[in-house]
């Protein structure tokens, strides 16, 4: 038994079949325990995770490829914390998780690394000078900052008031008489009258 183990070991060991005790040849283990084998990192892989801003050769993908080790995941030869890609893919919101998804691995590869950005708004509109003066446009709530995925067609959404100018956006719990959005001029498509109150301002 102990021969058998020993010749059965070596084999897997040394990727060849191994004379046992009694003069037969061992079989390998390669075929019994292929599959656990194929799922441990390859020697390729930590090679290129020792170096996160490695990329895979040109024109051949990466054997681990979309594989999380270590917590990090390989994307197109390199190799990013998985939490930096839940943020594009989730929480970021939907518009923004969707159109990084749509994007092929490079692309996707690029924006985890810092090389390119995903900017979903294109130019401001007119007389709006800052980004942070617009509505995240997440599907969630610019207030609680609440941004529900839902799961099925049915499932109840966040009951959302947006500003049609500045997109500002309030769900149904944070909606209240002294909630504005950015305008100067109205609050949520809703022009001020003469008696503005002190906290109706906005910054355009």
């Amino acid at each position: 038994m102990g021969a058998a183990f020993g010749g059965a070991a070596a084999s897997s060991a040394g990727g060849s079949a191994v004379p046992s005790a009694g003069g037969s040849v061992a079989p390998s283990l390669d075929s019994a325990f292929g599959a656990a084998r194929a799922r441990a990192p390859s020697s390729a892989a930590m090679a290129s995770y020792a170096n996160e801003n490695s990329a895979a050769e040109a024109g051949s993908a990466h054997p681990d490829e979309g594989k999380i080790i270590k917590k990090k995941v390989c994307m197109d030869g390199q190799w990013f914390p998985v939490n930096l890609l839940m943020d594009h893919m989730v929480n970021k919101g939907h518009r923004h998780g969707a159109a990084f998804a749509a994007l092929a691995k490079k692309e996707q590869a690029d924006i985890l690394a810092g090389r390119r950005t995903l900017d979903l708004d294109g130019p401001l509109p007119a007389g709006c000078a800052k980004r942070q003066w617009m509505g995240s446009q997440s599907g969630g709530c610019d207030v609680c900052c609440v941004v529900r995925i839902k799961t099925s067609d049915d499932a109840p959404g966040l009951d959302l008031t947006t500003c049609p100018r500045c997109k500002y956006a309030a769900c149904a719990n944070c909606r209240a008489p002294d909630t504005t959005c950015y305008c100067k001029d109205s609050n949520f498509g809703v022009a001020y009258g003469t008696d503005r109150k002190p906290w109706e301002t906005g910054y355009w």
